[in-house]
């Protein structure tokens, strides 16, 4: 919870990070609703590996 509660109020709280995030969420919502299977993971793989800055954020919190 305690790194769960960092990454919200830390990483969420720059616009461009919440922007991007809520652009790939409706992406991958609208995939699910026109049921594109393979549309969906494919979105999915990339909202999570495309952002150095995920991994950025998680290598920095993991070391505590």
């Amino acid at each position: 919870r305690k790194k769960m509660f960092r990454y919200r109020v830390g990483f969420l709280a720059k616009k461009s990070i919440m922007k991007k995030a809520l652009d790939d969420h409706k992406m991958i919502l609208n995939a699910f609703l026109a049921r594109e299977s393979e549309t969906v993971e494919r979105l999915v793989r990339e909202h999570w590996i495309s952002d150095s800055r995920t991994r950025e954020y998680e290598d920095h919190y993991s070391e505590e």
